[in-house]
């Protein structure tokens, strides 16, 4: 937010539940005096640094250089008609098609490493679909991507892991569906923890989380969902 390093993360998840109606968590948690920087990693979809992959479907990734409200982020939940025009009608700062085009006219194009798939949203869309080993899409860093061009910053994505449990991951058992970071140069990720995290991070179970760093990565805030085990 505008009030970083004093700020927030903002986490929204929208999923159908087992009836088929549409629900939606959000959780918001403050950023404690972190300092967010401007560094020059690349923003990568399908992975972070090639370290970890998600293995499933990405598709309609956005950024925004502000938050937007409620209400729109609900509609984009609602409706998958219309959906790339009601996404530019929101004047993002980047949003890839399916061949890696910013077709928000900004110039931040992306390149795809290792021929990802297409596969279908549930509108019809197309959607890129990442095998969990090698698949990811690269864009070269730019103002636009980095917390400090506006002092906030939305990423949104629609994502199907296809398996609960990862094949290449990091940590204590996660992957990075997106993001901007690379060793000492920190910035923000999109993760999930497979089904079976371990040390302290082991109640994580499919955890999705979004957090914020600093640049050397030693000091972050984080907001998270996590559906009950039940």
């Amino acid at each position: 937010t505008t009030q970083q390093p004093y700020g927030y993360t903002k986490l929204y998840v929208q999923r159908r539940n087992n009836s088929g109606a549409l629900i939606t968590f959000e959780d918001q948690d403050a950023l404690n005096g972190s300092a967010l920087l401007a560094g020059t990693a690349p923003f990568r979809i399908g992975t972070r640094n090639m370290s970890s992959y998600f293995k499933g479907a990405i598709g309609k990734v956005a950024v925004y250089n502000y938050e937007p409200d409620s209400t729109r982020i609900m509609e984009h939940g609602k409706t998958m008609f219309g959906y790339d025009y009601l996404v530019l009608s929101g004047n993002p700062v980047a949003y890839w098609s399916t061949a890696g085009t910013d077709i928000t006219g900004h110039g931040h194009g992306g390149s795809l490493f290792n021929n990802p798939g297409v596969t279908t949203l549930p509108n019809g869309d197309g959607s890129l679909v990442f095998n969990g080993t090698s698949q990811y899409v690269e864009v070269t860093t730019a103002p636009d991507l980095s917390v400090p061009a506006t002092g906030i910053l939305t990423m949104e994505a629609w994502i199907r892991p296809d398996v609960l449990d990862f094949e290449k991951v990091d940590g204590t058992g996660y992957v990075h569906w997106a993001g901007k970071r690379e060793d000492g140069q920190c910035e923000y990720v999109g993760r999930m923890y497979g089904q079976h995290p371990t040390g302290e991070d082991s109640d994580r179970l499919n955890r999705i989380s979004g957090y914020a760093f600093n640049l050397p990565g030693g000091k972050g805030a984080g907001s998270y969902y996590q559906a009950a085990s039940n």
